[in-house]
């Protein structure tokens, strides 16, 4: 396969000037600082190429297609470079890259798989963007997750004073023989235990569709927790 050979043993900095790059030999080249966002290299050799930072600015390939790149093992300090979800890093080996920087190696291959589920579940993959950063944000399902138990702790405790018969009327049980609607605190109370799939057995509900809201809260919590492991998973990898 005959590459074009402009920057090879070559100093970039900033910009390339050329969108299409594929076949390219950047062997022995120097990124510094250069913006390669959705920039083509497929089947480039980058071998022994050096990614510097010039002024704190690193090289960035955003959303850049490095499919087939050739030698990218060899690459140095490849740490210095930016990545993202949109970046396509199909068929690269990370073989060698695993030995010599397993994090980094690892982040790479996360972010080849986020690519491959984005472009066959699309809503699923927003879904996942949204809740936890694709499984990199423990912070970001925990906000989540208090939000979402507030917002049904408020609907059932507000949901009592209507008269609507599809809302879910919930009750405390004060005696076998005395109702009491939830005060805010129990409602909130019931709601966390409902997320995590426990239940108060001195809470009761006096309509059918009570249970419906209920099992849908749990559901959501199942899912969360599904979320949970993947956040954890990834952090355990990632700390291997």
């Amino acid at each position: 396969m005959e590459l074009n050979t402009k920057y090879k043993n070559q100093i970039i900095e900033d910009e390339i000037e050329e969108h299409n790059l594929d076949k390219y030999d950047f062997s022995n080249a120097t990124f510094i600082g250069v913006n390669a966002k959705g920039k083509s290299f497929r089947y480039c050799n980058l071998f022994n190429l050096t990614i510097d930072i010039n002024k704190n600015k690193q090289t960035d390939f955003s959303g850049a297609n490095l499919s087939f790149v050739l030698n990218f093992d060899t690459v140095k300090n490849i740490n210095k470079a930016v990545f993202n979800d949109n970046t396509i890093l199909d068929d690269i080996d990370f073989e060698n890259l695993t030995k010599r920087d397993p994090i980094t190696a690892h982040k790479l291959k996360q972010i080849r798989y986020i690519g491959r589920f984005k472009s066959e579940n699309k809503r699923l993959y927003k879904i996942w963007k949204i809740s936890c950063d694709c499984g990199r944000s423990w912070k970001k399902l925990l906000k989540w997750a208090i939000l979402s138990v507030f917002c049904f702790g408020l609907f059932f405790y507000f949901c009592e004073k209507s008269s609507l018969c599809f809302l879910p009327h919930i009750s405390f049980i004060k005696d076998p023989n005395t109702l009491f609607p939830l005060s805010f605190f129990q409602s909130m109370q019931f709601s966390a235990l409902s997320f995590v799939g426990f239940n108060m057995p001195e809470v009761t509900w006096n309509r059918s569709w009570t249970g419906f809201w209920v099992i849908a809260e749990t559901w959501l919590g199942l899912a969360f927790l599904g979320m949970l492991v993947t956040v954890i998973s990834t952090r355990l990898v990632k700390n291997d």
